[in-house]
């Protein structure tokens, strides 16, 4: 990415803007931006008849216990759900698929109830299908990255604990990176064909999740359509973490833009834009190319070093794209303003973070508690990069009691009688 990056940045953008182009432009635009196949059936086709079918419904399923199983210390089993979900809208009519990987520790759950499930919602930050948690684990990637993109290491201390542990591909096939609507249908769609598929395992399982950075914005966006979407899953999911929220993009416009966070900018830009065609055109040529490159099957380390380069994200659009109102209509839909959580809430962030700043996660925790969601917040010493790691004991210890108490109810809260947060600063944890 980095390469043809610094080729495209001379080549210049001093165009006017483009008359509005017709839908069949659009959608071949979109066509030419999609990630390509990864040349397995389970992860490339879309089953006919989606949209006669129920979210959750689960597609296909497959064992992978031979080939997983021996990336976790824990014996377990690990099998892939396809199931049915929604895109960037939650009608019917935008029925697409989803992918998951459900690892289970092959020892009897002995505490009391059904086996809890954690829900881990990693960073993918990717523009490729061979990126996604649950192919890298089938083996077949030729791609640099981890087989298990879990540092730190969130599935194996949930096995350790006895927990059954579902990772959602919650980008969707169309690695639409950094869209909260098509992450959040995602997630509640997992969960559901967990259920559908075990239902004597975890129908009636405590469900909770947490997510970090790009895994927070797609935990931000299932907390927000739990009560919209899934309703009848809002007993059963107890709480989620939300570390590191890039919550506001107009304010990652200025944090991560022409800096070494450039490259997962364009490239969240990139992903929302697969679910959202019309800014596609906001393109300049060179935008075009560098899109309709290589860069759409890349994954998160390839998409990071694009940062060396520490080109703006104006570099790829038309003068003033940004200043459009449809890109402040977008920017503004993507916070999901003002939507009441379905869940009791864990929010913290670097206070030190330059790229994703603190005051982004506050703002989230400010509006919850307004809203009524029981909220506990803090801030670490740390910037992005280091806090999901140093705060994961704490962060993991509140997961497992929303699963495991007998009252999963918070003993804490950061809310304030008029809705105010408390900002707690904690040095370790």
């Amino acid at each position: 990415m980095l390469t043809v990056a610094l080729g495209m940045a001379g080549s210049g953008i001093a165009a006017a803007v483009p008359a509005q182009p017709n839908q069949e432009d659009v959608a071949q635009l979109l066509a030419d931006v999609l990630p390509p196949p990864v040349g397995d059936p389970f992860f490339d086709d879309t089953p006919p008849g989606l949209v006669d079918l129920e979210p959750g419904t689960v597609l296909d399923f497959r064992d992978i216990t031979a080939v997983a199983g021996p990336l976790f210390v824990v014996p377990s089993r690990v099998n892939l759900l396809k199931y049915r979900t929604t895109g960037a809208d939650s009608d019917s009519s935008d029925a697409t698929y989803a992918t998951a990987s459900l690892t289970v520790p092959a020892a009897p759950w002995l505490g009391p109830g059904k086996r809890p499930v954690y829900v881990n919602n990693l960073a993918i930050n990717a523009l490729g299908r061979g990126c996604s948690p649950s192919y890298l684990m089938t083996g077949q990637t030729t791609h640099p990255e981890p087989p298990d993109k879990d540092f730190p290491p969130i599935t194996a201390t949930a096995l350790a604990r006895g927990f059954a542990v579902l990772t959602t591909d919650h980008e969707g096939p169309n690695m639409n990176y950094g869209e909260p609507f098509v992450a959040g249908h995602a997630i509640l769609d997992g969960i559901r064909a967990v259920r559908g598929q075990f239902p004597d395992e975890f129908d009636g399982s405590r469900f909770a999740m947490s997510g970090y950075s790009g895994g927070a914005i797609a935990t931000h966006g299932a907390v927000k359509l739990i009560d919209s979407y899934a309703p009848e899953l809002a007993d059963d999911i107890v709480g989620a973490a939300i570390g590191g929220i890039p919550l506001d993009y107009a304010q990652l416009m200025t944090t991560m833009n022409g800096n070494l966070a450039s490259g997962l900018l364009a490239a969240a830009a990139l992903g929302v834009g697969r679910a959202h065609p019309e800014v596609l055109t906001l393109m300049s040529n060179d935008g075009r190319r560098l899109a309709t490159s290589d860069v759409r099957r890349l994954c998160s380390t390839a998409l990071t070093a694009g940062g060396l380069g520490a080109l703006p994200l104006e570099t790829f659009l038309y003068p003033q794209a940004l200043d459009r109102p449809e890109v402040a209509a977008l920017f503004k839909r993507l916070r999901m303003p003002d939507i009441a959580a379905g869940t009791d809430l864990l929010v913290y962030n670097g206070a030190t973070d330059p790229w994703i700043p603190a005051s982004g996660a506050r703002a989230l925790a400010t509006e919850q508690c307004s809203l009524g969601v029981s909220v506990e917040y803090f801030e670490g010493p740390a910037e992005h990069l280091v806090s999901e790691t140093l705060h994961f004991q704490r962060v993991f210890s509140w997961v497992s009691d929303r699963l495991t108490a007998a009252d999963p109810t918070p003993t804490a809260s950061s809310c304030g009688p008029d809705g105010s947060v408390e900002v707690n600063r904690v040095s370790l944890s």
